[in-house]
């Protein structure tokens, strides 16, 4: 096939594929619209686009635009083409290629704005925290989606993975899994991304928040209600979330190190749960969920593993829960995410008042469930529990509670 041939047969597939979304519209001869991720230029034989970000640039001939639509929705690209008419190349470096991405204005026009502040109109806002000096972390990158001009009921902080890199929960159009629990309770979502100072894979340095990682989220969000101008963004309640080694880490060391801020809390098969545990932690909600046959924290040397802070803090009577999941690794299924939000969703609502204040759970009010057989029964006295038992703040709870330790769903 000649190359013009192939170039002209290309064209014209790419005018009958689907819209994307942060693209730019282009209409063809043919009255078939794409959208394409970035426009580089315009030059006197046609513009020159990128299909998908990354893909290699290509130029459509003019012959193949149709002329009149560009100068009615894209004024920018269609000054571009009649200065290129002239024998110009025009760099307009839109979308993918620079920092300006389409928007639509009241008219149907296409308008360039830049990324960040389209984003932030959108809800989406990311900041990068620096350490201080002695703190653990190279670089936090974090990033909170709101609902723009109402303040969330509590912000849902993710970390996941050996990072606690849980930025995607955040920066996609969807959080996934978690989408529906949000959607249910008024939520914004954080997502986390720590990078590492250390390279040695045994050690996460980042994990203890009391060491700058607990700050920079705090930073973070107090740096964004001041760019959203909702500066009681800055105090809204957390629920913490942490899977893996890392992320599991920060969700439990978080939670001792700032108790008041927590509603409730989820550490899904992980370890370095090196905090002090205190009175004002022990009354925070806290799940902690181990996967049977899960031995990265051997690779990681991460030690305290959570039966060892079940044991060590047992004299403090805390509100936490243990969960083990059968045959099971560091893998992570619908039935695990199933429990998590069923665990904060209960915190939610009993301990989060209308004020946005946090109320004192009674203990004696929960169940007591065998970590053994996965039978429960009602928690009669406020005592120490043995590491063979383990706390469960309600009836529904402890019936997902057992099925999930026995397996049987």
């Amino acid at each position: 096939m000649k190359p013009r041939l192939f170039l002209s047969l290309f064209v014209v597939l790419i005018f009958t594929v689907l819209p994307r979304a942060e693209a730019i519209p282009l209409t063809g001869s043919n009255g078939k619209t794409i959208e394409v991720a970035g426009i580089k230029s315009a030059t006197p034989s046609g513009l020159v686009v990128q299909i998908k970000k990354d893909d290699a640039p290509i130029s459509i001939p003019w012959s193949k635009l149709d002329l009149d639509k560009l100068k009615e929705g894209l004024s920018q690209v269609h000054a571009a083409h009649l200065a290129a008419l002239g024998g110009r190349t025009v760099e307009l470096n839109l979308g993918s290629f620079g920092s300006q991405i389409p928007g639509m204005t009241g008219d149907g026009e296409v308008e360039f704005v830049d990324r960040k502040v389209k984003k932030e109109a959108e809800g989406l806002y990311e900041v990068d925290v620096s350490p201080k000096t002695g703190e653990t972390f190279q670089k936090a990158s974090l990033a909170l989606r709101i609902v723009p001009g109402r303040k969330p009921k509590a912000i849902l902080v993710v970390s996941q993975g050996m990072g606690g890199n849980g930025l995607l929960y955040a920066t996609a159009d969807s959080a996934g899994i978690l989408q529906p629990f949000l959607n249910a309770n008024d939520l914004a979502i954080m997502g986390t991304f720590f990078h590492a100072k250390a390279a040695d894979r045994s050690v996460i340095p980042y994990y203890l928040a009391s060491k700058g990682s607990g700050r920079a989220v705090e930073d973070a969000i107090k740096q964004i209600a001041d760019r959203a101008n909702m500066p009681e963004l800055a105090e809204v309640p957390l629920l913490i979330y942490g899977r893996d080694i890392g992320g599991a880490a920060f969700a439990y060391n978080f939670t001792q190190w700032k108790p008041e801020r927590v509603v409730g809390a989820v550490a899904a098969k992980g370890a370095f749960l090196a905090h002090e545990a205190t009175e004002a932690s022990a009354k925070v909600p806290l799940l902690l969920i181990v996967g049977e046959f899960d031995n990265t924290f051997e690779f990681f040397q991460a030690a305290p593993l959570p039966g060892e802070v079940f044991g060590r803090y047992a004299d403090k009577k805390p509100l936490w829960t243990y969960a083990l999941e059968p045959h099971a690794g560091a893998d992570f299924n619908q039935s695990g995410y199933d429990l998590a939000t069923s665990f904060l969703q209960w915190a939610l609502n009993n301990r989060l008042k209308e004020d946005g204040s946090l109320a004192d759970i009674e203990r004696t009010e929960g169940y007591v469930g065998n970590a053994e057989d996965g039978s429960y029964e009602k928690l009669e006295e406020d005592i120490a529990l043995p590491t063979t038992q383990t706390w469960l703040p309600s009836d529904d709870f402890a019936k997902a509670w057992s099925k999930f330790v026995t397996g049987t769903f």
